[in-house]
C-alpha cells in the first residue's frame, strides 16, 4: 500500500508538471494519465504487483489512460484540474483489472466436490 501511496504521489506530480507545460486539453490530461499511470505501475511492479513489471508497468498505464478517457468523456472537464478520475473511471478500471488479472492467472475456480456416501456417513 505504502509503494501505491507513492507511485501515486510521484505519478500525479509529475502528471501535473507535463499538463503545466501542455494546455489545457483532454490530450493533455491523457498524456499526463498514462505518465501517472506507469509510474504507479512501476512502484507496485518493485513492491510485488500480481504480475510481471514487464506486463504490469504497461497495463496500469493503459488501465490509468482508460479510466481517464471514460471520465473525460462523461463526466470531467480537462479544465478542472482534478487530481483523479471520477468514479465512472474507477469502476472500469477495477472491472479491467479484475479481468486480465483472472485471464493471465490460469486458475480455474474448483467445483465443490460432490458428496459421496464415505463422507456423509462419517458426519
Amino acid at each position: 500500500m505504502v509503494a501505491s501511496a507513492l507511485g501515486l504521489a510521484v505519478g500525479n506530480g509529475l502528471a501535473a508538471a507535463l499538463a503545466a507545460l501542455l494546455p489545457d486539453s483532454p490530450s493533455a490530461v491523457l498524456g499526463g494519465a498514462a505518465l501517472a499511470g506507469a509510474v504507479l505501475g512501476a512502484a507496485q511492479a518493485i513492491a510485488g504487483a500480481p504480475l510481471r513489471a514487464v506486463a504490469w508497468i504497461p497495463l496500469l498505464a493503459a488501465g490509468w489512460t482508460l479510466a481517464w478517457g471514460v471520465s473525460l468523456a462523461l463526466a470531467i472537464d480537462a479544465e478542472q484540474g482534478f487530481g483523479i478520475f471520477g468514479s465512472t473511471g474507477s469502476l472500469l478500471l477495477a472491472v479491467a483489472l479484475a479481468v486480465v488479472l483472472r485471464l493471465t492467472a490460469g486458475t480455474r475456480i474448483a467445483a465443490a466436490p460432490e458428496a459421496s456416501p464415505e463422507t456423509t456417513a462419517a458426519a
